[in-house]
């Protein structure tokens, strides 16, 4: 499927505005469903990325950092292929919601969590995740 600039655009400004959600959710949303269906499964694991200069703590002001702090995550959607845009959207919404941190500790965690150098203890969560 490919979408000109005009249809990309009209999709990201009434999806967005219809149920009050950003690009990151309606990206997410596609993948859970391109993914499900094809693999016979409600579950599809994605590597989300983020900007990493989420509000975690109320004394640390970030606005006048230099760099980027990209961090990169782990997600298993919960998306039925069945399901119309109208519950996957609002589902994958919350699923998102719910991670803590937005997903900057995954990153920490994976290298402390006493797992071979790189690796977790039990490996399955960061294989989605590119080094």
């Amino acid at each position: 499927m490919k979408l000109s600039a005009e249809e990309t655009g009209s999709l990201l400004r009434r999806a967005s505005a219809a149920y009050h959600t950003g690009v990151e959710t309606l990206l997410a949303a596609a993948c859970g469903r391109g993914g499900a269906p094809g693999a016979g499964r409600r579950r599809t694991l994605v590597a989300m990325e983020g900007h990493g200069r989420e509000e975690l703590f109320e004394d640390v002001d970030l606005t006048r950092t230099v760099g980027w702090f990209t961090s990169l995550y782990p997600v298993a959607l919960s998306v039925g292929p069945e399901d119309g845009w109208d519950v996957t959207l609002p589902s994958v919404k919350e699923q998102l919601r719910a991670v803590p941190g937005r997903g900057v500790g995954f990153g920490a965690l994976r290298y402390l969590s006493g797992g071979a150098p790189g690796e977790p203890a039990d490996g399955r969560v960061a294989g989605a995740c590119p080094r």
